[in-house]
């Protein structure tokens, strides 16, 4: 039929709106994106102009859809058929589920709100929901609407084979939706009083996590991005919302993110299915949104400047002619030419229709939609209820099936990632098979590869238990993906099926020197713990993992603290710090990708280490929650110096230079006490900041009340500011640096020396590469030379810099990068494809001589038995000092800098002391010292300055927050600046009477 236009209503488009001739550049779909209603999908390179419509008549896509024998209200039998969405052809056999028995697994006929079906993100399956009672359509009673009917999750594989997981009692009202990352757990969605949207696994069937307890009417659940969304009727904003940027695996609460605000534009009006897609290449992540709005339409939206924005509705569909649509299920995608094709029913009537839709306008532009045609009819009096677009390798080979519960198996993990030409990296992954009779005694397990190049072949061994296997994989020659299917069979049948994921990376030499650290995509901090051997934190979980610093490998420990200590979600985790058998781990503070707040993130808390290497134990120490809160409060006294009131606020988006982000931490020079707080954002003028916290050890479980801090310390990195702050055992650190924005790579990456003094400029030590050295790259296909490298966020450990060939081992964040040759970024791979790279470096010889202390004296000469003011500058925040007599050491005084790193005391000669010329040494924990010289005179009683008390600058000072570094930078406000004003008040007491140390 010839394409027909339907009535779009929409906003106006801004005099500077890209429409018409002048759309995105966009990515390709890649072969190995997962093509489902809940996937990301994108395009690419397309040039300037707006995408042409589709070709009706070219071949499209193969949809599944859900479908019941009839639509009357009891329950009924439930199946799945596959069309194909050009001739509207059945292509393979209909997938059937059981409607008799125990394993009877049935739907409403005539729910309008059910049978919604997903593709999982990896593509292997599809997932829905049902309950389990047997058919009985004339009955009239819908199973929704009786509590007892046990709930259950439906699964799919692409093989056609078929499995139920129960819901326990956790759900009793209508189960609607259910989505799925990779077949092994699973998201159900229903309109129950209290499920709002509850996580199951096999191995948890009917005792699944609550994730929400706000979103109650929950009408669809899906996975983009590596996040978990849904719709709702019943949140604060109805519509669209994020309820987490990763995927949960513990309640959350009340916390969700309204995205689209469909109560704005449709007040009162139910949103139903959705779609989101990464159409716009300019734009990170998804930035196209479409949302079905029950009795209107397809609501579009979009992403435009961080805001999510209505473009316009699609009214709905009706190219049958039915008179009455009601649009309430939604697939889609982006297709090559950069248009998006959506799939939806077009009402809950037997012989009902799939409608495909085509919208040829761009991201942020009102629907243009260029075709609008019936994809498939139901026949013989049945009834579609949901629709997603097919998996690429969907191909169900019988024409029913019963659910299986005799045979599963689990691997260890959801995915294998394999580097080119790494001899050293796991090619192996563990599977455990369990029967549900525990007869385990007739069953074999077999491994193959399907569509070869990253894998080769793969093998299985019997493992050491019973029901436990070893699947070895052969490494293939090609970047890219492969499929390894496991097959446990028991009396020459097929019984139990899994699938898992190969991915083959470039070589990890591409950038000299380097390895991989497996299981994680964003290293955010590391503490080294000896014998080659670090913990490893990441900042997209609380979970700390030990890796073999030297080789490319797995985690040989994982430590989560997700339900340790009352953390509500992810801490964001971003610096560490240890001292003695205590490691302080930091969170970010920032606020969400969205700019709301989360007070998650505001977290320092300790974990209590023992043993080295892999003998290495933890255990959780405390907690102290509200450190950035002490921060804008300080800066606020002391008249906003930083701006902090105004970057942490709720609303502000994070990774930019106007932002709140800490992302260094390390002890001071001294006993451990004082901690420096480096930050990504804000900066200061251009120059990075470093904040020190005086009173860390009482800190932990709020012995302290609050944090005090001392002065800032500013430092011109070239406009970088701090990623990574470590020190060695000699006092000496290092830091990594690069700018607050991982979208501009202006300036780069550099690694900085520092002696931790605050008097002191850190010294650059080398700058770090971007992308990947392409004369070393020896692999086929792409992703090898020129590959971004990542974000040098991490330091292992900090050799002694003054040592020929000192070399230093650091890890990047690789939460972005695209290993595999498709455009997926790391974070969004399974844990076992997730990988960061470590690369060693030998540091050029470099020189950072510690500087001299100043220290004045009230007077040139004093009596034995007499008082002397002593003042001093240019010692670490709270380091222990000593004031010592010479020639003959004696010491006066110990004492600790104030959280300016100066001194401002009284000292008493001794009455014994000799007459004579003598020098009066002020000296430091760092190694820092400074003199002055003095005369001791014969005659009694000399007049001193001052007291016989301190004066002031102790740690307890807040107040003293002058010293600044490499930068002489006072906050405004304060009475006194030590550098200037300081020394204008000694002169006034009187010139000449003290002489300035040399």
């Amino acid at each position: 039929m010839a394409a027909a236009r339907l009535p779009s209503t929409h906003r106006s488009a801004p005099a500077d709106s890209d429409q018409g001739g002048g759309g995105t550049a966009r990515r390709r779909v890649t072969p190995f994106a997962a093509l489902g209603v809940f996937a990301v999908l994108a395009t690419a390179g397309l040039g300037a102009t707006a995408p042409a419509h589709a070709d009706a008549s070219a071949p499209s896509d193969t949809i599944v859809v859900s479908q019941t024998a009839s639509d009357a209200d009891g329950p009924d039998a439930l199946s799945l058929g596959t069309y194909a969405a050009d001739s509207g052809d059945s292509t393979a056999p209909a997938v059937t589920f059981s409607s008799t028995g125990s394993d009877a697994f049935t739907m409403s006929g005539s729910s309008n709100a059910g049978g919604f079906i997903g593709t999982a993100a990896d593509g292997s399956g599809v997932t829905l929901g049902g309950f389990q009672i047997a058919a009985d359509p004339s009955s009239g009673a819908d199973p929704k609407d009786d509590p007892t009917v046990p709930r259950r999750v439906g699964w799919v594989d692409d093989t056609g084979k078929v499995s139920t997981i129960g819901l326990g009692a956790a759900m009793s009202g209508g189960i609607r939706s259910v989505a799925t990352p990779d077949g092994t757990s699973f998201y159900a969605a229903g309109n129950d009083a209290s499920a709002g949207v509850q996580l199951v696994t096999p191995a948890t069937s009917d005792s699944p996590v609550p994730i929400t307890d706000k979103d109650k009417n929950v009408r669809t659940v899906g996975i983009a991005d590596g996040g978990l969304y849904v719709t709702s009727d019943k949140t604060a904003t109805l519509g669209l919302s994020r309820v987490s940027s990763a995927l949960p695996t513990a309640a959350i609460g009340t916390a969700v993110t309204p995205l689209a605000d469909t109560n704005a534009t449709f007040p009162k009006a139910t949103p139903n299915g959705f779609v989101l897609l990464d159409a716009d290449a300019s734009v990170p992540g998804p930035d196209v949104a479409y949302v079905v709005i029950e009795k209107s339409g397809i609501a579009k939206y979009a992403l435009v400047g961080g805001t999510w924005t209505y473009e316009g509705l699609i009214a709905s569909p009706d190219p049958a002619g039915i008179g009455t649509p009601a649009t309430e299920a939604l697939a889609g995608r982006v297709q090559a030419d950069g248009s998006v094709v959506l799939y939806t029913i077009d009402s809950v009537t037997a012989n009902n229709h799939v409608v495909q839709l085509v919208d040829s306008a761009s991201a942020a532009s009102a629907p243009d939609v260029t075709l609008d045609r019936v994809a498939a009819t139901a026949t013989g009096g049945q009834v579609f209820h949901g629709v997603t677009i097919a998996p690429q390798s969907w191909a169900p080979t019988t024409s029913g099936g019963t659910p299986s519960t005799t045979l599963t198996v689990t691997p260890s993990q959801s995915g294998l990632g394999l580097a080119l030409g790494d001899a050293s990296e796991p090619t192996t992954v563990p599977v455990a098979v369990s029967a549900s009779d525990g007869d385990l005694s007739a069953v074999s397990v077999t491994a193959s590869v399907t569509s070869p190049g990253a894998a080769s072949a793969a093998s299985v061994t019997a493992g050491s238990a019973p029901g436990s296997y070893v699947v070895h994989v052969a490494p293939g020659t090609a970047i890219g993906y492969s499929s390894l299917v496991v097959t446990a069979t028991r009396d020459g049948a097929v019984d139990g099926t899994t699938r898992i994921r190969v991915g083959q990376s470039g070589e990890a030499t591409a950038l000299p020197g380097s390895s991989y650290l497996l299981g994680a995509a964003d290293a955010s901090s590391a503490i080294d713990v000896g014998d080659g051997y670090a913990i490893v934190a990441d900042d997209e979980t609380n979970t700390l993992r030990l890796y073999d610093e030297t080789s490319t490998g797995r985690p040989v420990k994982t430590w989560n603290f997700n339900t340790i200590g009352g953390f509500g979600g992810e801490g964001d985790l971003e610096a560490s710090a240890r001292v003695g058998d205590t490691i302080y781990w930091v969170g970010s503070g920032s606020n969400k990708k969205t700019g709301a707040a989360d007070p998650d993130r505001d977290i320092l808390f300790t974990t209590t280490i023992t043993g080295t290497g892999t003998g290495t134990q933890l255990s959780y120490g405390g907690k102290y929650q509200g450190l950035k809160e002490d921060l804008v409060a300080w800066d606020v006294a002391n008249g906003n110096p930083l701006g902090l009131a105004a970057v942490c606020a709720a609303g502000v988006l994070p990774d930019n230079e106007a932002s709140c982000n800490v992302e260094g931490f390390e002890t001071a020079p001294g006993d451990g006490s004082v901690g420096y707080i480096g930050f990504r954002a804000p900066s200061v003028g251009g120059k990075a900041v470093v904040v020190p916290i005086l009173n860390l050890p009482e800190l932990i479980d709020a012995k302290a009340g609050s944090a005090k801090f001392g002065s800032p310390i500013l430092f011109d990195l070239g406009g970088r500011t701090i990623r990574e702050l470590r020190k060695n055992d000699q006092g000496q650190y290092l830091i990594t640096a690069g700018v607050p924005d991982d979208a501009d790579q202006s300036l780069g990456w550099a690694l900085y020396r520092w002696n931790g003094l605050p008097a002191s400029a850190p010294v650059l030590v080398r700058t770090l590469p971007t992308t990947t050295d392409a004369s070393t790259a020896s692999g086929s296909g792409t992703g090898v030379a020129g590959q971004e490298v990542g974000s040098w966020e991490t330091i292992l450990s900090v050799p002694n810099l003054d040592a020929p060939g000192a070399t230093v081992r650091l890890v990047t964040d690789n939460g972005t990068t695209a290993f595999y040759g498709d455009d997926t970024a790391g974070k969004d791979q399974p844990e076992g494809l997730q990988k960061d790279r470590a690369t060693s470096f030998v540091l050029p010889k470099t020189s950072d001589p510690l500087p001299a202390a100043n220290v004045e004296l009230d007077a040139s000469s004093v009596a034995p038995g007499g008082a002397l003011h002593v003042k001093a500058t240019g010692f670490a925040p709270g380091e222990a000092l000593t004031v010592t007599l010479h020639s003959t050491p004696t010491t006066l005084k110990t004492i600790t800098a104030s959280g300016t790193g100066a001194l401002d005391t009284t000292v008493t000669v001794p009455a014994s002391a000799p007459a004579g010329a003598h020098t009066l040494v002020v000296s430091g924990a760092s190694g820092v010292s400074g003199s002055a010289p003095l005369t001791v005179t014969a005659a009694a009683g000399a007049v001193s300055g001052g007291g016989a008390g301190e004066v002031s600058g102790g740690a307890s000072d807040p107040g003293n927050l002058a010293s600044t570094g490499s930068d002489t930078w006072l906050p405004l406000g304060l009475a006194v600046s030590l550098l200037f004003a300081g020394a204008l008040a000694w002169i006034a007491r009187g010139v000449g009477r003290r002489r300035r140390a040399r």
